[in-house]
């Protein structure tokens, strides 16, 4: 059984609610019942906190001295004489009827808060000292919760501030207000104006119903930036297959084995995933030297320039400089290699 003598009358009224309805409250699966259950709940909130009497000067400065002493009773009695405190703050940040019960629970936290700290040798009133910290509390539980991507307090404050200032602008010239009118109303420059309006956005979730009646969700209508357009795709489609036709058509001038050294060499070869492959890494596969590699690659070049500048009508073909091998025997080089040797006599 849970005692409701020292709850919150808040949660009390909700606990009271829930133990009329049964002990199966969630079967009530429609939004008018629970909407109604939630409106009655804050009804009796409101009705039985109306009903405590307000404390005078002279009884405030009393139970807050007993509060000091650690009087529990006199604490309780001082907390509920100023819950209608909190719901006066509460209803100043109120957006929707829905959030008045948080709300309230926000600055009910900022009412202890304030309780802690209050000394009555200063003097001052408690409802005074207690309006900012229930503010305080009420502004920091909207942050943190009213948002998915929480916003830091200056700019949640300077959101509310705009949004005053606006509503202020409509009434005073009956249209919607430029920025540069906000900002100079509040003092601001238009850059600051304009950074906490792009901070003001709404998240909605990729997964939320188009409609109740349809099954299509909002990231179904969005487009997939990271994909090409459909004729993009397909034109880079046919310039990969004409490539490779042309690749063939080259590599059908070459005989197996030098065609295998330039698919190995250059990655032609779709089945493998290793792609380029060194003189001697495709001598180890084909079984060879890395010379013959060598010789195999150029001469499959050579090949391949040819047939290249065949296929193009009136081309000529290219020349290439040809390699002058010099041997030890000319006459040049053997009279230095006579004048480097001695006669055997010596």
């Amino acid at each position: 059984m849970l005692h409701l003598h020292n709850t919150d009358p808040f949660v009390r009224a909700q606990v009271q609610d829930e133990q009329a309805q049964g002990p199966f409250p969630c079967l009530a699966t429609s939004t008018d019942a629970a909407t109604a259950t939630a409106a009655d709940a804050l009804g009796l909130y409101l009705s039985e906190i109306g009903a405590t009497p307000l404390l005078s000067p002279e009884e405030e400065h009393l139970l807050a001295l007993r509060v000091q002493a650690g009087d529990e009773v006199a604490r309780e009695q001082f907390l509920t004489a100023n819950l209608r405190l909190v719901v006066h703050v509460a209803q100043r940040y109120q957006r929707d009827e829905r959030d008045l019960p948080d709300l309230i629970q926000d600055g009910n936290l900022g009412l202890l808060r304030a309780l802690e700290s209050f000394d009555p040798a200063y003097g001052t009133k408690f409802s005074t000292y207690a309006y900012w910290w229930i503010s305080q509390a009420i502004r920091r539980g909207r942050e943190q919760t009213a948002r998915l991507v929480r916003l830091p307090s200056y700019l949640d404050g300077r959101l509310g501030r705009i949004a005053r200032a606006r509503a202020r602008l409509f009434e005073q010239h009956g249209c919607e207000p430029s920025t540069e009118q906000i900002a100079a109303a509040l003092g601001l420059s238009v850059a600051e104006v304009e950074q906490a309006q792009a901070a003001d956005r709404q998240m909605l979730s990729l997964d939320r119903p188009v409609s109740a009646h349809e099954e299509a969700t909002l990231g179904d209508f969005i487009a997939d930036g990271s994909l090409p357009p459909a004729d993009e795709a397909l034109c880079h489609e046919e310039a990969v297959q004409a490539q490779r036709h042309e690749i063939a058509s080259l590599l059908a001038c070459l005989t197996e084995r030098e065609r295998a050294v330039i698919m190995l060499r250059f990655g032609l070869d779709e089945r493998e995933t290793g792609g380029t492959r060194s003189m001697a890494e495709v001598g180890r596969v084909l079984g060879i030297s890395r010379e013959r590699v060598r010789q195999l690659q150029h001469r499959a070049m050579s090949k391949i320039r040819a047939h290249a500048q065949q296929s193009v009508p009136g081309a000529r073909p290219p020349t290439q400089p040809r390699r002058t091998n010099v041997h030890p025997n000319t006459a040049e080089q053997k009279g230095t290699h006579q004048c480097m040797t001695f006669p055997h006599g010596k």
